[in-house]
């Protein structure tokens, strides 16, 4: 297995990952914007956190939707249409998901 060979392979595990981990933190986000409450489930907010706010659930699924766009472009690099696209493109858009 040459390097580049190497470098794909760990490169869409990295891809796969992230995308699956970021499903599973909208899909707990929908639970607690369903719940009406902050946080994650079985983490409590913290004790600096407004949880007197009336758009929490608001909040949540706003946060919920980031996820499943996070997990969209993630999944998205693994498609050969990605080739195409200018890396430093898709880097900030990687970037951009990441820190939202």
């Amino acid at each position: 297995m040459g390097v580049f060979a190497r470098t794909r392979s760990i490169g869409t595990a990295a891809a796969v990952i992230a995308s699956l981990m970021t499903v599973a933190y909208a899909g707990m986000k929908v639970v607690m914007a369903i719940r009406g409450e902050l946080g994650l489930p079985g983490f409590p907010p913290k004790p600096t956190s407004d949880t007197t706010n009336p758009d929490i659930a608001r909040n949540e699924w706003t946060l919920a939707l980031l996820g499943l766009v996070a997990a969209g472009i993630a999944a998205f690099t693994l498609l050969p249409v990605a080739r195409r696209v200018p890396r430093w493109l898709l880097a900030c858009a990687v970037w951009a998901a990441g820190v939202s």
